[in-house]
């Protein structure tokens, strides 16, 4: 054997080769290393049981006598647990850096976890425990799973779960893991767990947090306080309740109300925020807290249903209170899609093009997401002028959920117009009219523009008529293109103009990479042609 292979460093790597084997015999190679040589097994175990799906690999390499497996797959214990069960289990357990316990896939009974509590109620199972997945179990058994080491805890104590023994085990959490980077407390049980006065103090003991996400119903001043606090939060993601209309998100406080303790830097490395709600923020809120100002991503999550003025009010919040230099991407999403159609003749669901000039000053944008049902009212000019303010545009996505019956605006023009002037373009979302088309000279309808980055090309309800005249411009100007997605609402989605169009988009997408495969071996030609002409001459 090559004195290499003795290296940890070495086999480590070989090792974590070995556990990506996609035929899923990962683990129990791996398992034969261990076995095989004394020099592999360290190196081996570690990667074995660096990771778990559940408790059933921890629980089954205790001795044979003790668990059982039934035919339905569930894991129990024969009898009561004994010191020396444990010996083997714990060397293993020391290994293990990740884990999941999720109620809907984990095989172990509920009385194993009560026999582990009950013989260990102080015994760190995982003494170098960094993640922990906690979806739908009892909050009594999570003392068992937390470790001094602990940097990232991802919580969901379920509905049925009671507030009080919820928060005594995030209290113990906090208090054994101070470190925790990122955390988060999703589903119902959490909106319950955090409007408990209690829940604040133990929250707020944490200063390393980067990443903090919770389910909320509403959030008081003192708990918006607690969060503008942390000094290292990069990432921040609030989810109200977006389908109720009557409760607010966030504290009601007067504006010209001071704060009652000035914070040197609130929300100074904020640069990520996730906010799921029915309303804005209210101007108190930006008046005390620079919540906007450091952000370089914001995501909105609406109701489907929301009218046009709420976008508005966002997109002018975005324009006054975030800063051009450092956003770089703003998405407006659906909470929930709402099933019934909107009529498009009401004015109050129709994005006026205005609405979108106040981001032309946001000269680093990547990333334009409006995907809710608002019809927005988009030509060939203003895209163009969007499109020359933004040349780092990587991701655009507006209008396509809008099911609009109106006429669109924009044209081939605007489209070639738009990949040339945004060149790093790699995902593209717009409604646009493909039955006039451009014809460039020399067979180029593209006019030499050409984008091989989008891969992907959702056109909504765009109109089309000829499929193939489609696929030759399509091929041009975006030659990579394997994919055209198309959305039709309700009441048209059944019908048969709806059915014929999709048909005709599904065949322009046939034909695109074709067109794009004879029209690489017309250009490879007449490059290796003119070669050969130059040489002679």
């Amino acid at each position: 054997m090559h004195p290499c292979i003795a290296l940890p460093e070495l086999q480590a790597h070989i090792f974590r080769y070995l556990a990506s084997d996609s035929r899923g015999q990962g683990r129990s190679t791996l398992a034969a290393c261990a076995r095989i040589s004394k020099l592999f097994t360290d190196s081996a175990l570690d990667i074995l049981w660096f990771e778990l799906p559940s408790l059933e690999p921890f629980v089954r390499s205790m001795p044979d006598d003790l668990w059982k497996k039934d035919h339905c797959g569930r894991v129990s214990f024969l009898r009561s647990l004994s010191h020396d069960d444990m010996g083997r289990c714990l060397t293993y357990g020391r290994r293990v850096r990740s884990l999941r316990v999720e109620r809907q896939d984990d095989p172990i009974d509920d009385a194993v976890y009560q026999e582990l509590f009950e013989y260990f109620p102080d015994t760190l199972l995982f003494p170098n425990l960094l993640s922990l997945f906690w979806t739908d179990r009892d909050p009594v058994y999570l003392p068992l799973f937390i470790s001094p080491c602990l940097r990232t805890a991802r919580i969901s104590f379920g509905v049925y779960n009671t507030t009080y023994s919820a928060l005594f085990s995030v209290e113990r959490l906090m208090r054994v893991s101070p470190h925790l980077e990122a955390v988060a407390f999703p589903g119902p049980s959490a909106r319950r767990i955090a409007a408990a006065p209690e829940f604040l103090p133990i929250i707020t003991s944490l200063r390393d947090v980067r990443e903090f996400t919770c389910f909320v119903n509403s959030l008081s001043s003192q708990c918006l306080r607690g969060l503008a606090s942390w000094p290292k939060l990069r990432k921040l993601t609030l989810v109200g309740d977006a389908e109720s209309k009557s409760s607010s998100t966030w504290p009601d406080f007067p504006c010209d109300d001071p704060p009652d303790e000035i914070l040197d830097a609130p929300f100074e490395s904020l640069t990520h925020l996730d906010l799921t709600m029915n309303g804005t923020v209210p101007p108190a809120v930006f008046s005390q807290y620079p919540l906007f100002s450091n952000l370089k991503s914001l995501t909105i999550n609406l109701p489907d249903d929301s009218e046009a003025s709420l976008v508005e009010a966002w997109l002018r919040d975005i324009s006054q209170y975030c800063s051009p230099q450092r956003m770089t991407a703003v998405s407006v999403n659906p909470a929930y899609r709402w099933q019934q159609h909107l009529s498009q003749v009401e004015p109050q669901y129709t994005l006026d093009c205005s609405a979108l000039m106040p981001l032309t000053s946001f000269t680093q944008f990547r990333m334009l997401n409006i995907t809710l049902k608002c019809t927005i009212i988009l030509d060939d000019a203003l895209l163009i002028e969007l499109a020359g303010c933004w040349p780092k545009l990587q991701r655009l996505n507006i209008g396509i959920q809008s099911g609009s019956t109106e006429e669109p605006r924009v044209t081939a023009k605007g489209l070639v117009a738009l990949l040339k002037l945004c060149p790093d373009l790699a995902y593209l979302g717009l409604v646009f009219d493909a039955r006039t088309l451009l014809h460039g000279p020399y067979g180029r309808p593209g006019a030499g523009v050409c984008n091989e980055k989008i891969t992907v090309f959702d056109v909504g309800n765009s109109p089309i008529r000829d499929p193939l005249a489609v696929a030759e411009f399509m091929s041009d100007i975006i030659p990579c293109l394997r994919e055209i997605k198309t959305v039709y609402r309700i009441p048209l989605v059944w019908s048969s103009a709806a059915q014929i169009q999709k048909k005709l988009w599904k065949e322009a997408e046939t034909l695109v990479p074709l067109l794009a495969k004879v029209r690489g071996q017309e250009r490879s030609f007449r490059v290796s042609h003119n070669s050969n002409s130059c040489s002679q001459r």
